[in-house]
């Protein structure tokens, strides 16, 4: 059970024929709160704000898998081209995400994806800008 509303995971298994993605949920921090977070785990660091102004924090590593609603809306950053994003069937998104540069880290991708979650369906899926 997933709570309904926007989360923010990484990736870390999609599956095609049963149309799932298996997920982390992460906090996605901004603010003052990136920067609390950031020197409650990091006391040595310099009092200063966080690098890029946000802050991750795992502070679970259970997975999850939920099913994708067909017609979801996938959403992806175009390559090449910053902060665009395009649309993208679902069956698309596994061509995406073989560019992954850190193939081993167990994770599908290096930037976070939003999932919208309905009924324990994920309705929408985008993927979060890293500057």
């Amino acid at each position: 059970m997933l709570a309904n509303g926007r989360h923010c995971v990484w990736l870390t298994r999609l599956d095609l024929g049963s149309r799932t993605l298996t997920f982390d949920v992460v906090q996605w921090l901004t603010g003052e709160e990136a920067d609390e977070a950031f020197h409650r785990d990091h006391p040595e660091a310099p009092d200063v704000h966080v690098p890029n102004g946000y802050y991750i924090v795992n502070q679970n590593p259970r997975l999850r898998t939920l099913p994708v609603q067909r017609g979801a809306a996938v959403s992806v950053l175009v390559p090449s081209h910053g902060s665009v994003h395009q649309t993208i069937p679902f069956a698309a998104l596994p061509r995406y995400l073989s560019d992954d540069i850190e193939p081993n880290d167990g994770k599908l991708w290096y930037n976070p994806f939003w999932l919208t979650v309905r009924n324990d369906r994920i309705v929408a899926v985008f993927e979060q800008y890293i500057p």
